[in-house]
């Protein structure tokens, strides 16, 4: 893509003897900064040259940790939305030769008010739900404007106070709540394409986070809560923003009964004393006997528990 700013730009082979160098240096120093690669655009073919250099080098895919793309159009400036379709694409394409965490790493923009705060959280959702991303970066947090309604940024400074912006209060919903080492689990709402759910098990805080977005502009949709696993919270606390209201404290709820969500709402859902999940299960046979051993979470980021 053409910058208007100074850059530097790897074709994809380039890019993988790059990578080989610097990984090689980085381990024979003992420095264990990861590397991201490539970080073009969201461009399934684009992103697919990268990936086969990278695999076609030895000593590149041993360092190629992780697979980062910009949310923006092919330009490289304009922001852009990447589609479910297209999010399932690039995270196929990131695990080909190697099982590789997948990060959102740069977008903007977005304009600002409740239409931002609809593009904010339908973005994420996609990008959690399809891209089975493991990161996903704003480019300005912050910003000097002290217009709240028509800011870009998540915040604004005003009369010396960060106030949340709309878009914002909509990322809140999963910075908060969503925490590092925290596993997607299955949600769905097959009755209605409006409503968009997303599940995490957070077995070191034992917690269960729901988000749950209804993308209707002008209808209230109700749904009745229905959780398959006995382990599951009895109980929730529960967290809103919609086009009325920012981030606010709702009633808490029971996991047996039904959640009304108002048009162009967020919703988040937190259970405490939730059971921890197995994510991954390995079968290791001695020479006469069978051993399971159940590793969680996977992958793990500051520790993780077994159990056999």
């Amino acid at each position: 893509f053409g910058q208007p700013y100074g850059s530097c730009v790897y074709d994809p082979i380039s890019m993988a003897a790059v990578i080989a160098v610097t990984g090689k240096k980085f381990e024979d120093n003992k420095i264990a900064t990861k590397i991201i690669f490539p970080e073009d655009m969201g461009e399934v073919s684009i992103n697919n040259q990268f990936v086969v250099a990278l695999n076609n080098n030895p000593l590149a895919k041993k360092y190629g940790h992780i697979f980062g793309v910009h949310q923006y159009n092919q330009d490289g400036v304009t922001p852009g939305s990447i589609a479910s379709s297209t999010w399932s694409s690039l995270y196929k394409i990131a695990q080909r030769g190697a099982t590789r965490p997948v990060w959102m790493t740069e977008t903007s923009g977005f304009g600002a008010g409740v239409p931002a705060m609809k593009k904010m959280y339908t973005t994420i959702y996609s990008a959690l739900k399809f891209g089975n991303i493991n990161a996903w970066n704003w480019y300005d947090a912050t910003d000097n404007d002290s217009d709240v309604e028509h800011a870009s940024a998540f915040f604004v400074k005003k009369d010396g106070k960060q106030i949340f912006t709309k878009k914002g209060q909509a990322f809140r919903h999963y910075s908060k709540h969503i925490r590092p080492g925290a596993i997607m689990v299955e949600a769905n709402c097959a009755a209605d394409a409006d409503i968009l759910p997303l599940a995490f098990q957070d077995n070191f805080r034992n917690r269960l986070t729901i988000i749950l977005i209804n993308n209707d502009s002008v209808n209230s949709k109700t749904i009745l809560l229905n959780f398959t696993d006995a382990n599951s919270p009895k109980k929730f606390g529960s967290y809103r923003t919609s086009d009325k209201i920012d981030y606010q404290v709702m009633d808490s709820i029971s996991a047996s009964s039904s959640i009304t969500l108002p048009p162009n709402c967020i919703t988040t859902l937190v259970g405490n004393n939730s059971k921890p999940i197995i994510s991954a299960t390995e079968n290791i046979e001695s020479t006469n006997r069978k051993y399971q051993l159940t590793v969680y979470p996977n992958p793990s980021k500051d520790g993780f528990y077994i159990r056999g």
